[in-house]
């Protein structure tokens, strides 16, 4: 297993634990990569670019783990300023549910390649 791989793998679990919890008390939280690929391409894509690529001043996806992925999404669902795009940031993830979260950020990271 390469490092970038184990990284993967370990961001994936770190998102997934919770959902794993959720599941396992009867909750219904699973990951949805096919509802996560329309949210991308309804929302993300615009601004990120078809293939997570980054376009101007948005940042490239592509590359990033789950994990920091989630926790960027949660820290904009929060309503918390990081960046010169954080009003649209916030504005694109404050209806997101925690499943949606663990779904985009489980879809960008295993989807696109840098």
């Amino acid at each position: 297993m390469t490092i970038k791989s184990f990284g993967l793998a370990l961001g994936l679990a770190i998102v997934c634990m919770p959902l794993a919890a959720a599941a396992q008390s009867g909750g219904s939280d699973d990951i949805d990569l096919a509802s996560a690929a329309q949210l991308f391409k309804n929302n993300c894509s615009a601004c990120h670019g078809k293939k997570a690529q980054g376009v101007a001043s948005y940042p490239k996806l592509a590359g990033q783990d789950a994990a920091y992925l989630a926790g960027k999404l949660q820290t904009y669902r929060a309503g918390e300023m990081v960046g010169p795009n954080s009003v649209l940031m916030i504005q694109n993830a404050k209806d997101l549910s925690d499943q949606d979260i663990a779904s985009l950020a489980a879809y960008i990271s295993t989807t696109f390649e840098e």
